[in-house]
């Protein structure tokens, strides 16, 4: 049967909203559980797993949810914060119209503007992972240089016009596994290369 008709035909309104509900649902059901797993929600949500993790990132940008990485997953657990019980209880526009994938053309030139904005901050973090890795104590002189490549690697694949999210995820691994100190600095810019990409 191949893709989920949903996948075409809920809005990202009505995605964005359905995470939400699955996730406070979970929340009052086990308040100090991790949350909801990635496998149950994209069941719940019956879409493609590239669209699920697009519209998660969004949120989790938004600050509606919270998600727990691992290695090999852009996430694998999923918690709804009180912002998101808030904006969901009170069923504003906030909640989609900012950044709605499916309506940016209406906002002219603002979505380049937001696009040039990303690639320069892009470009700061990745040069403020480089100095922390050159002032980095204990590195040999190979390790250091393969830290090197996989932040060029990265970058070069998020700057790309249609960047392969397979290499992304495969090279964020690479880098939390074995230069943990650049991974604070460039995570939210990843996620929002990762949200651009993705759409």
């Amino acid at each position: 049967m191949g893709q989920s008709s949903e996948d075409n035909s809920m809005t990202s309104s009505e995605m964005h909203r359905r995470i939400l509900e699955i996730l406070s649902d979970a929340q009052e059901r086990n308040p100090t559980g991790f949350g909801v797993h990635r496998s149950i929600m994209k069941r719940e949500l019956d879409v493609s797993e590239q669209r699920m993790d697009y519209h998660m990132a969004y949120l989790a940008q938004r600050r509606l949810v919270r998600l727990t990485e691992v290695p090999n997953f852009l996430w694998l657990w999923a918690k709804i914060t009180a912002f998101g019980i808030d904006t969901l209880e009170n069923r504003g526009e906030q909640l989609v119209r900012p950044a709605d994938p499916v309506t940016q053309e209406d906002h002219g030139d603002d979505s380049q503007d937001t696009k040039s904005s990303l690639v320069q901050r892009l470009a700061d973090a990745f040069q403020r992972a480089h100095d922390l890795t050159k002032a980095k104590g204990g590195l040999s002189e190979k390790n250091e240089k393969s830290v090197f490549e996989k932040l060029n690697s990265l970058e070069e694949e998020l700057t790309r016009k249609e960047p392969d999210a397979g290499e992304i995820q495969k090279t964020w691994k690479w880098l939390k596994e074995n230069a943990d100190w650049a991974e604070p600095i460039l995570r939210e810019v990843v996620l929002e290369s990762v949200i651009l990409a993705l759409g």
